[in-house]
């Protein structure tokens, strides 16, 4: 008979109180408000206002529930690839949904036109290309779709040039703005929008089964009739689970991410959980946006209700005192939880703003070092766990910008010397290279990587193919002549 191994591991098993405080941890600015609305209506015993120092015999938290930020989170996970994904809920794909969708990293109110053209403008258009280029963008409607046929934009753009422009012509440049940032931009139907979008993914069988899912039966999908989905392409049902988490990942309206030409809707605007400035001697000084959290404190009546003698004798007066000690309990815990999650976020972030100072000081993003969960974790003293929940859906202000914590984990990628450098270096130095090819006759990626190598990176042509995507840099072939 086979035996069976087994082996004990030690965890440590969080109580109640402390897995409550990991969930204000993940909080941003906005949900902590509400949360302490609810709590406030939920606890008699808990009121606005500044908390009166308490003596230390009179305080009745237990000690196994005093909150210590060192010691709180160990066992939570034990590695980086425990933690969980964010969660994405189910988007709606009809072409008349009003769902928003918002990107990680830099809202600084970038319109969506002065996004392009910044990209545009590195692409080496003559005149007139660059002239057909305007009138596409400036024909995207707030979502991104460019909702007239190629004829009809010929035409005009015919009448206010002044000169016969070719129907192919503007598709050529309609293509090619195709495949700038945000993914997905001047499609003409939502179907070519998601496409777009996942031709840009790295293939894998769930992606092109996404793709032939939009391309043939997109109708059928959209209606989420998969049934006939799976009879028109011959795939599985666990196959098209697997192709609907690759489709719903993408962004359906692609120019929601950036700011509208006047204004942007309040609720897209973005509510920064700190701020950052420099002090004196261009020193960074950080602080928390808490303004419209209020002060908390302990009720007096109630605490009065537990310390008269009286309360404690008949059993209608016994019921009041341990209603009312019950309620003090919380109200005291959450007090302290909001206080140490206040002091958790000032340090993760004050750790983030020093690891990448020289960012915070020049605002350029080529300044970013390799960062880590792990180095934050070294760096605050905290745990990993949290520092992933610090930084989840919390942003910052900045002189530069507003970005999320998100975005300041970067990959590292290694020099011929040993050096670690940051992908964005990597990534700067892939335009310029691009930016100085013979556009006559464009470098393969194959030969984009031989330059990156004689400049010291250690790049392999897959991370090329990588990198020019996420830039949003077309094929060699498509770069010819632009």
């Amino acid at each position: 008979m086979q035996s069976l191994q087994l082996s004990q591991k030690q965890t440590q098993r969080l109580t109640p109180l402390q897995l409550q405080y990991l969930k204000l941890l993940e909080l941003n600015s906005l949900e902590m408000e509400e949360r302490i609305k609810e709590e406030l209506i939920d606890n008699p015993a808990l009121e606005e206002g500044k908390e009166e120092s308490i003596p230390e015999e009179e305080k009745h938290l237990e000690e196994e529930d005093t909150l210590n930020s060192d010691e709180l989170i160990k066992g939570d996970y034990s590695s980086v690839e425990d933690m969980p994904p964010l969660q994405l809920g189910e988007r709606d794909f009809s072409e008349g949904s009003a769902s928003k969708y918002e990107e990680w990293g830099l809202r600084s109110g970038t319109s969506l036109r002065e996004h392009l053209e910044e990209q545009i403008q590195l692409l080496d258009f003559n005149e007139k290309e660059r002239h057909i280029s305007s009138y596409i963008i400036g024909n995207l409607d707030e979502e991104g779709y460019l909702r007239r046929d190629v004829s009809s934009l010929k035409d005009d753009i015919s009448i206010a040039e002044g000169e016969i422009i070719e129907k192919e012509e503007v598709f050529n440049i309609l293509k090619i703005i195709q495949e700038l940032d945000p993914e997905g931009i001047a499609a003409t139907s939502l179907q070519e929008c998601l496409l777009i979008q996942l031709r840009h993914k790295s293939q894998s069988v769930a992606v092109e089964n996404a793709i032939l899912i939009l391309e043939k039966t997109f109708e059928d999908f959209s209606k989420k009739n998969f049934q006939r989905v799976g009879e028109q392409t011959g795939l599985s049902q666990e196959e098209i689970k697997s192709a609907m988490e690759e489709i719903l990942s993408l962004n359906p309206k692609p120019g929601l991410s950036f700011s509208q030409e006047e204004s942007m809707d309040a609720k897209e605007t973005i509510i920064p959980d700190f701020s950052l400035d420099f002090g004196g001697e261009r020193e960074l000084s950080i602080s928390l946006n808490d303004a419209h959290i209020p002060p908390l404190k302990v009720s007096t009546e109630y605490k009065d209700m537990i310390e008269s003698p009286s309360k404690r004798g008949k059993n209608e007066d016994k019921i009041a005192y341990n209603f009312a000690k019950e309620k003090i309990e919380k109200a005291e815990w959450f007090v302290s939880s909001v206080k140490n999650r206040s002091e958790t976020l000032l340090i993760v972030m004050r750790s983030i703003a020093e690891f990448q100072s020289q960012f915070f000081l020049s605002g350029e993003k080529s300044s970013l070092k390799p960062m880590t969960l792990r180095d934050i974790s070294e760096k605050s003293g905290l745990d990993i766990s949290t520092i992933s929940r610090v930084c989840n859906g919390k942003y910052v202000e900045t002189p530069w910008g507003t970005f999320s914590l998100r975005s300041f984990f970067t990959d590292k990628v290694q020099m011929q010397d040993g050096e670690n450098v940051s992908r964005e270096i990597v990534k700067q130095a892939l335009l310029e290279v691009i930016a100085k090819e013979d556009k006559s006759n464009p470098l393969s990626d194959e030969e984009l990587s031989k330059h990156l190598r004689d400049k010291g990176f250690l790049v392999a042509r897959r991370t090329i193919v990588k990198y020019r995507e996420q830039l949003n840099i077309p094929i060699a072939k498509l770069r010819r002549g632009v």
